[in-house]
């Protein structure tokens, strides 16, 4: 048996939102003590790694471990008729997924469960170098930024400063978020870190899971994955991992 209750739907929508830049086909991983979903995108470029623990929901039951997977898309379709301060509930009845919203009325739906995903993705454990933490919500405006100039997204770290910098056909664009700047938390250094990422998928993981922590932090290592780190309080939290793009010499 699967059933749990979020009192705030938005919280659950906005994690599940993120995750959806990833992956549509989730297979979830239930226990009793809460589930999680690591996957790779179709192109096998970004890995998400997303932590829902049972003291994050309101009301959490899980009898046995279990797989679940469902179409992002069409849970999120649902979802997003959640408005402010209405309670979700999902509950896992043989092959479908019910998922009942309650507000000023209750609407209850059901989806189709799918065929859970037989691979598991790869341990990634990289030798990070430099590590940053950052306002979440300035890092999004910075990779916002950065966007208007299109195509490749570097990273550099050292002691001073964390940089982005993105280069386009024509043009060009540089962010800072040097110590000392109320955007930047912490800044630690081993040694200098420089790595370059496809913007496109920066963007978009950037931009969605900004909102599901106040704070992100990045660990970055010269020509290796991007780690980037969304976690709340409650110890639910988003983990995406990016490959690095290297030109051939």
């Amino acid at each position: 048996m699967f059933k749990v209750k979020a009192t705030d739907g938005k919280v659950l929508r906005d994690i599940l939102s993120a995750a959806y830049v990833i992956v549509d086909e989730a297979t979830f991983q239930l226990t009793p003590d809460g589930l999680r979903l690591r996957s790779l995108d179709p192109s096998r470029v970004a890995m998400i790694d997303l932590v829902l623990p049972k003291q994050a929901f309101d009301e959490y039951e899980c009898t046995e471990p279990t797989k679940l997977c469902v179409s992002l898309e069409q849970l999120l379709k649902l979802l997003k008729r959640v408005g402010k301060n209405e309670a979700v509930e999902l509950a896992l009845r043989e092959e479908k997924l019910a998922v009942m919203i309650t507000g000023k009325y209750v609407r209850s739906f059901t989806i189709p469960t799918l065929q859970p995903a037989e691979e598991e993705p790869p341990a990634i454990n990289p030798q990070f170098t430099a590590k940053a933490v950052v306002v979440s919500d300035g890092l999004r405006q910075a990779i916002e930024d950065a966007e208007l100039t299109g195509g490749l997204a570097t990273f550099r770290a050292n002691g001073e400063k964390l940089t982005l910098r993105t280069t386009g056909e024509l043009s060009s664009a540089e962010i800072e978020f040097g110590k000392g700047s109320d955007m930047l938390i912490s800044l630690e250094t081993a040694q200098p870190a420089e790595a370059t990422f496809s913007l496109e998928l920066l963007t978009g993981m950037i931009r969605a899971a900004s909102t599901v922590a106040a704070t992100a932090t990045l660990e970055l290592a010269t020509n290796m994955p991007l780690k980037a780190v969304f976690q709340q309080a409650n110890g639910a939290g988003l983990t995406f991992f990016l490959a690095p793009r290297i030109e051939p010499v």
